[in-house]
């Protein structure tokens, strides 16, 4: 293998391996600016394949011819995909260029398409270029007059590209420097496969090289954003933990609350059918004894027994001001109306 295959496998599986990952991100909510990455690694990683094909022994004119065809083609398409990146706004997928800019990127995109399909820009003999010094052996097609003009529009549409990132630069947008160094390696590669595919210069073919200098910093800043928002998803994530926290113990608070709520209505409940229940015997006992000792007037002749009735008379009062006490714990204090007295009186009578 020499060093022009080389270069390019290892170019195509950087540019082909972003491409796949930019495609997977690029489904998910909020980044769909990742298709542009996407498609601009695709077609710079098939651009490296096409390079090796050029670069293989023993095939045949038509097909070094085809590959001839194809490498235009897939090189204004990165070209043009650059133009697209360097005129979307950040967060965006839609471009927001001035008319000329998209008359121009129209007739690019139609006269690649054109020249592909006619083959107008090459001829069918095949010319070999040595690098002795690398031992590489490139096959390319010749080129027509209109193949040398047509040459220099992917390098026409490099340098609208490259003001354009400029321009957005000065005007405050931040990241684009690694794009604009990634930029200026690759058109010094694309003059340098300019000037070898049309033998003016043997030098090794360094497309390839330029490819992976302009996705690169694309596949930093893809990294970038995914462990940007990794973070601020762990930031809303313990933020939100945090909440479910809060609401949590007032959740439970509110229910201990409710419990003991219940737990007091229930005692008090209770309290009202006890206190009446005790109330009732209490009355008439105290009515008793009220009788008891006005039947003793002017039979007593032991103070123990004054005493006794004193003392039975003092816990009776006590056993009544508890049950008072329960009776008003069971009460709804918020709730008042008018009594009728004389239906009490009534009552009790009866």
């Amino acid at each position: 293998m020499n060093v022009a295959a080389a270069i390019a496998i290892a170019a195509a599986t950087v540019n082909l391996l972003t491409a796949v990952i930019a495609a997977a991100v690029s489904r998910a909510p909020g980044w769909r600016t990742a298709r542009v990455i996407a498609g601009i690694a695709a077609t710079a990683g098939v651009y490296n394949l096409i390079s090796l094909w050029l670069t293989l022994d023993g095939l045949s004119d038509r097909s070094y011819v085809i590959g001839g065809r194809l490498a235009y083609l897939v090189g204004s398409l990165i070209c043009l995909t650059w133009v697209w990146f360097a005129f979307t706004p950040e967060g965006r997928i839609r471009p927001q260029w001035p008319a000329p800019v998209r008359w121009l990127v129209a007739a690019s995109a139609l006269v690649s398409v054109g020249f592909a399909l006619t083959g107008w820009h090459l001829q069918s003999a095949v010319t070999t270029i040595e690098v002795p010094w690398a031992h590489v052996r490139y096959h390319y097609p010749l080129t027509t007059p209109l193949g040398d003009v047509y040459g220099l529009l992917p390098l026409a549409l490099l340098m609208v590209a490259m003001v354009q990132l400029s321009v957005r630069r000065r005007q405050g947008a931040s990241g684009l420097t690694p794009y604009l160094i990634g930029f200026a390696v690759f058109f010094v590669c694309a003059v340098d496969e300019f000037l070898v595919a049309n033998r003016f210069i043997t030098f090794l073919s360094l497309a390839d090289v330029g490819c992976v200098a302009v996705v690169l910093p694309l596949a930093i800043q893809l990294v970038r954003h995914a462990v940007d928002d990794a973070q601020r998803l762990a930031g809303l994530s313990s933020q939100l933990q945090g909440q479910v926290d809060a609401r949590t113990a007032e959740r439970d608070a509110a229910r201990d609350a409710l419990v003991e709520s219940e737990r007091l209505a229930a005692l008090g409940r209770l309290a009202g059918g006890v206190g009446h229940e005790i109330n009732n015997p209490l009355t008439y006992m105290l009515f008793s004894l009220d009788e008891l000792e006005a039947g003793l007037d002017g039979h007593r002749s032991h103070s123990e027994t004054d005493a006794a009735l004193a003392h039975v008379r003092e816990g009776a009062m006590r056993i009544q001001k508890v049950v008072e006490g329960l009776r008003s714990y069971s009460r709804n204090q918020g709730s008042r109306e008018h009594l009728d007295l004389a239906m009490v009186v009534e009552a009790a009578l009866r």
